[in-house]
This record gives C-alpha cells, sequence and structure tokens, in this order.
C-alpha cells in the first residue's frame, strides 16, 4: 500500500513539476517576444543613425560611404531596400532585424532536430530566444541579426554537405560570400569552418573527400577577393557629399 502510495505521489509531482517547468517557458517566451516589441520603439543610438544616415540618399552615395567606414555593402543594400518599402523610422527598420531572428530561430530548431531530434532542436530554439544579447539586438538597425542568420544558415549548407547533399556545398560558399559582404570580419567564422572541414576530411569522411574541399574552398577564396581588394582600396576615401 505504502509503495503503491509513493509511486502515485511520484507521478502526480513529475505532472506537476512538467506543468510548471512548460508554464516557465512560455512565460519566458512570451516575456522575451514583448521586450522586443517594446525596444522596437526605442529611439536610434548612434551606430544606428550612422546606418540610416548611409541609406538616406543615392545607390553610390551609400556604398561610397559604406566603404569609407571599413564596412561592406550587402546589409546596406538590403537596408536601402527596405526603407524605401516601409520607411525609416525605428519601428521600420527594426522589423527588419526581427525579421531575421525569427528565421533564424526557425533554423535553430531544424539544425537542432536534424542532429539530436525535435526535442533538443525546440529547447536550442527556445533557448536561443531567450538569450539576453539577441533580445538585446534583436531590433537593431545593424549586421547582427542578419550575420546570425547567415551564420545559422552556412553550418546548416555545412551540415547537408557532409550529409552527403554535394549541392549544398555551393550553397555554402555562396551563404559564406554573402557572410563576408556583411562583415569583413565573418572570415575568422570562414576559418573555423574550414578547420571543421579540414577535420572530417582527416577522418575520412565520404562525403567531403580532400579535392572537393579543395576546390570548393577555393571558389570561395576566389570568390572573396575582389570585395577585399575594393575594401582595403576604399578604406578612409570618404565622399563629400
Amino acid at each position: 500500500m505504502l509503495t503503491r502510495w509513493l509511486q502515485n505521489w511520484y507521478r502526480a509531482e513529475w505532472r506537476w513539476r512538467t506543468a510548471a517547468l512548460a508554464s516557465a517557458w512560455g512565460v519566458a517566451l512570451l516575456a522575451a517576444l514583448m521586450i522586443r516589441l517594446w525596444i522596437l520603439f526605442v529611439p536610434y543610438w548612434y551606430d544606428e543613425s550612422m546606418s540610416v544616415y548611409f541609406v538616406q540618399g543615392g545607390f553610390i552615395r551609400m556604398l561610397r560611404l559604406v566603404f569609407a567606414s571599413v564596412q561592406v555593402p550587402f546589409y546596406f543594400t538590403v537596408l536601402f531596400g527596405w526603407v524605401r518599402l516601409v520607411g525609416d523610422s525605428p519601428a521600420a527598420t527594426g522589423m527588419l532585424s526581427l525579421l531575421f531572428g525569427a528565421v533564424t530561430t526557425y533554423l535553430v530548431v531544424v539544425l537542432g532536430r536534424n542532429w539530436y531530434g525535435p526535442r533538443v532542436g525546440w529547447l536550442a530554439a527556445g533557448i536561443f530566444w531567450v538569450s539576453l544579447g539577441n533580445i538585446i539586438h534583436s531590433t537593431d538597425t545593424k549586421v547582427y541579426s542578419l550575420l546570425m542568420l547567415i551564420s545559422v544558415l552556412a553550418v546548416y549548407c555545412l551540415q547537408q554537405w557532409r550529409n552527403g547533399r554535394r549541392f549544398y556545398r555551393w550553397g555554402w560558399v555562396l551563404v559564406n560570400l554573402i557572410g563576408f559582404a556583411t562583415q569583413l570580419l565573418y572570415l575568422f567564422f570562414i576559418v573555423a569552418q574550414g578547420l571543421v572541414l579540414w577535420y572530417w576530411v582527416r577522418r575520412g569522411e565520404p562525403a567531403v573527400p580532400r579535392r572537393q574541399v579543395l576546390a570548393t574552398v577555393g571558389t570561395l577564396a576566389v570568390a572573396m577577393l575582389p570585395l577585399s581588394l575594393k575594401a582595403s582600396a576604399e578604406n578612409g576615401a570618404l565622399p563629400r557629399s
């Protein structure tokens, strides 16, 4: 009798804990969303105002300003088109970053599910969604949200390439090229991925043979060269208007 009572108590206690944990997660996820919606209407800080300044005017002027400030143009090209569709208020430009973050969260679900199953995928996405750094920069009119999206997408392409879907290696090249055109320091993330590829080659992974890896990485390096030279040549050449 005592044993059965203890078993019933433990099951009830477990159900209560599960319900409490699910409720806490729900509150945290909702709070993260509400905070994002609140900071969406916060006025620009200095760096954000510079981003908006870059895209106010002609496209060529924008490119000159971007290169002169030791940056690269992909994010600003997207922002240039976005502000002409929805405006340049803090809420309008912040919504673009919020959309990037939403897509990134979905990709985290997909990656976690592919590696460890659905529960891990949803848990990883939940942790990503409520992380403080992600919330703070989720609506910034800066490259951060787009850069996170590109990074996760690059890892997804790398995973698919390893799984034998060789077409994704060209997707990997394209995504990393876009990442480099978004932020020059993305080069360090490309190097990290290169080390992963080198490890797979050393292990003898059948889906990533040495010659294929060398050809793919070489293609990416050649594609990055013109942008590198352009950014170096334009550094510091601020236009007068």
